[in-house]
């Protein structure tokens, strides 16, 4: 495969405490597949290779403020975060899991709806890097993974999703979600964006 390393973006959705590691919010449901596929390891190797280039590594994170005063309550997924008081704003529930690795040119992008782009600065950061190019990844693959694509083809992005680099609440939903990405995005090893990238980089 082909990347122009200068526009292109690697995105990482909600790898965060309360979705991937807190058993007592949304990781009970998505944490067993995220361990199973490393899936934080295989991001980390997606940023690290994206800072190691000319792509901009951004991480992407949903959070609320704690009266849930800027959150859709209109969707069974976040009536469920707030009964478990999860993903506020500010607590360490919202941070990303340490485990996750932090390289130096990231950019953190905060939304609050299941389309990243709505009510956040992420298109207008995109669009001063002069982005054309998304590799998505993260959890769960069937919503933020999937709620990104669809959002970017709207906007006339080239989409790229890493399927070894995203899970949802089981295998089977996974590949459901991949098949269904599969007409909006590339779905792609990691191996080869990554290569993709390195090869841009050294020249």
């Amino acid at each position: 495969m082909k990347l122009n390393s200068a526009e292109t973006a690697v995105l990482v959705c909600h790898l965060q405490t309360d979705i991937i590691e807190n058993q007592q919010a949304i990781g009970a449901l998505l944490g067993a597949e995220v361990t199973r596929r490393n899936v934080v390891g295989e991001a980390s190797r997606l940023l690290e290779a994206a800072d190691a280039s000319a792509a901009l590594p951004v991480l992407v994170r949903v959070a609320w403020r704690a009266d849930r005063s800027n959150m859709l309550v209109n969707i069974p997924l976040t009536q469920g975060a707030a009964e478990m008081n999860a993903l506020i704003d500010g607590l360490p529930g919202a941070d990303f899991v340490a485990d996750l690795a932090r390289v130096p040119g990231e950019v953190v992008v905060t939304h609050h709806s299941p389309n990243p782009f709505h009510g956040s600065d992420l298109q207008e950061i995109l669009q001063r890097r002069a982005i054309k190019t998304l590799v998505v990844c993260g959890v769960a693959t069937n919503m933020a993974v999937l709620s990104t694509a669809f959002a970017a083809a709207t906007l006339g992005y080239r989409i790229i999703v890493v399927g070894e680099a995203c899970s949802a609440s089981s295998e089977e939903t996974h590949l459901f979600a991949l098949e269904t990405l599969g007409m909006l995005a590339e779905i792609v090893d990691i191996d080869d964006v990554i290569t993709a990238l390195s090869q841009r980089a050294a020249a």
